[in-house]
């Protein structure tokens, strides 16, 4: 069975820069481990080896949910009505996720929201917007930098501007990559590739 390439990076290393590459681990893991906790406390529901920012941590509640190893660079999601995150997502910072706004249509400025699904290996880059009439980001699409996402965005596509429009499909998915070491997460495998099979 063919080794993947995390293993084998990780078997090729000197002794001396394994290590050395302990230590940063060491620290982002259990500190990931701390924030994570935090938000569990909350009531949010996170997976395996996800990784959230402290001050997402400090705001979360039981409409927070995200899947295994998905990486949560953003603080600003409005937690007032559900968020569902799937596996292996990555949203950078400054992305903002709105979930209320106000019907204007109503004379009393009611209040009017919805929940949002992001399935798996989607991807929201740095400064986008998802407003409350965006209620799904289907697997593996990506937004673009930049965007304000106003409508639902469909599977294994580019989108981007303002309005979020079609750029492109998305012709790889990164299904292969080794999502907790992007961040050095990876204490516990890291030594496991080295050291077992």
């Amino acid at each position: 069975m063919k080794e993947n390439l995390y293993k084998l990076n990780i078997k090729n290393r000197s002794l001396l820069r394994f290590i050395i590459g302990l230590f940063p681990r060491f620290y982002k893991y259990h500190c990931n481990s701390l924030i994570v906790s935090i938000a569990r406390l909350r009531g949010a529901n996170i997976g395996k080896n996800s990784s959230i920012t402290l001050l997402l941590a400090i705001k979360s509640n039981k409409n927070l949910t995200i899947g295994n190893y998905s990486i949560i660079e953003a603080s600003e999601l409005d937690l007032r009505e559900k968020i569902t995150i799937g596996n292996k997502v990555i949203i950078n910072k400054g992305a903002i996720i709105l979930r209320q706004s106000h019907d204007l249509n109503s004379n009393v400025f009611k209040t009017i929201g919805s929940e949002l699904i992001i399935e798996d290996y989607a991807w929201i880059t740095s400064n986008t917007i998802i407003t409350p009439s965006c209620k799904i980001i289907q697997n593996s699409a990506v937004i673009a930098t930049g965007s304000v996402v106003v409508k639902d965005v469909e599977q294994n596509i580019v989108v981007g501007g303002n309005p979020a429009k079609f750029i492109k499909d998305r012709p790889n998915i990164p299904n292969e990559l080794e999502f907790d070491s992007l961040q050095g997460r990876d204490f516990f495998k890291y030594i496991k590739a080295r050291f077992f099979n």
